[in-house]
């Protein structure tokens, strides 16, 4: 008989443990297929990558997790967290976040990021982040529905440009040589920003000739672009109060002698 209720406590511990790992599975399953994640949920670690319309900007990759959902009266609420990523050259001032859901939204909750609410559809749109390559940007928001099974159905995330351009009388770049060997010049270069007002950031386009070729630089981000330069600011750099400085350094090859570019057009913001 004490075997028996033996056998019998084994097989209950035994089914009790499958119905465990039914429930995971299950939950696994609809947390996946709510958010058309590709990889594996495996909590807040962002290694699962969103699929983008194809409209948005290539330069910016989406990755984000749902941390938790709860009813509250009639509504269920759910926790996003997104992560965007500047995968381009160039530094990116703003971007838009995009994000429609099969059914519409009661609302949401963002702190600090302006957006906008239109039926299905939330915008979020970043304009106080600069974004520079490799960079990364945090956004986390609850949205509230009045169905458990609302899934995004589309993700869409594009950058505008909000940069313009400035006189090189406002904006002085001042290129001077700091060595010299077998053709390769470097030199300081130097900015001063005469705008009269605060600027946050910079970026400079240097047309080459041909016979000058671009090496290296340091204390900015470089993009050579046919025989356009293009110089981004760091964030060390990017803030330059009226009549305040700063330099980045610059290596070419040059068959023209004590070569100085001289065709430059500067963007701020």
């Amino acid at each position: 008989m004490k075997r028996k209720k033996k056998k019998l406590f084994i097989i209950n511990i035994l089914l009790f443990i499958t119905l465990i790992f039914t429930i995971i599975g299950i939950s696994y399953s609809h947390l996946s297929s709510n958010l058309s994640i590709k990889g594996n949920v495996k909590g807040i670690n962002f290694d699962d990558e969103f699929t983008l319309t194809p409209d948005s900007d290539s330069n910016l990759k989406l990755y984000g997790v749902i941390t938790n959902t709860k009813k509250e009266n009639d509504l269920y609420i759910s926790e996003y967290i997104f992560k965007v990523i500047n995968i381009g050259k160039d530094t990116i001032d703003n971007f838009t976040l995009s994000i429609s859901f099969e059914r519409n939204i009661r609302a949401i909750t963002l702190n600090e990021l302006p957006y906008n609410l239109r039926g299905n559809t939330v915008d979020i749109k970043n304009n106080k982040h600069s974004l520079f390559p490799n960079e990364s940007l945090d956004i986390n928001f609850t949205v509230s529905s009045r169905f458990i099974n609302n899934n995004i159905s589309s993700i869409k995330l594009n950058s505008e440009e909000n940069a313009t351009e400035i006189s090189s009388d406002d904006f002085l770049v001042e290129f001077i040589i700091s060595n010299y060997s077998n053709n390769i010049y470097e030199y300081d270069v130097k900015i001063t920003n005469k705008s009269g007002k605060r600027i946050t950031y910079w970026r400079l386009y240097i047309t080459l000739p041909e016979e000058i070729t671009y090496l290296s630089g340091w204390d900015a981000t470089f993009d050579r672009r046919e025989n356009i330069l293009i110089v981004n600011s760091n964030i060390h750099n990017s803030i330059l109060n009226n009549n305040s400085s700063t330099t980045f350094g610059l290596q070419l090859y040059s068959n023209i002698i004590n070569y100085i570019p001289d065709d430059i057009r500067a963007m701020v913001r």
